[in-house]
């Protein structure tokens, strides 16, 4: 499997939803550290899920939503990964800016 690239988009088991449950994350963290398995990441829903999120999201597309406020490190390789494709440029920015509001980094 390849090293995922920041800007990636992986469809992962994701058992804290319940077993046999995948979703798509976006991947926020370089590549360099993906080289860990690690990879630091955000989910991507469906935009039906927007009705019950009361939290900043930001469009990927007329379908889903980046939920930029849910950071989460994961062990790619143990979460069977599918590559799905990869954001534009500017919706990383966007999602990266928003992630450094939160941190308080500048």
């Amino acid at each position: 499997m390849s090293i995922p690239k920041q800007g990636d988009i992986y469809q992962i088991d994701l058992p804290e939803l319940g077993s046999d449950r995948r979703g798509n994350v976006l991947v926020l963290s370089v590549t360099r550290y993906n080289t860990s398995q690690l990879i630091v990441a955000v989910p991507v829903l469906p935009k039906s899920y927007n009705i019950l999120i009361q939290k900043p999201v930001i469009e990927l597309d007329q379908k889903h939503i980046i939920l930029s406020d849910q950071l989460k490190t994961v062990n790619y390789q143990n979460r069977k990964p599918r590559y799905v494709g990869t954001v534009p440029g500017e919706i990383l920015l966007k999602v990266l800016g928003l992630v450094s509001q939160i941190l308080g980094i500048r």
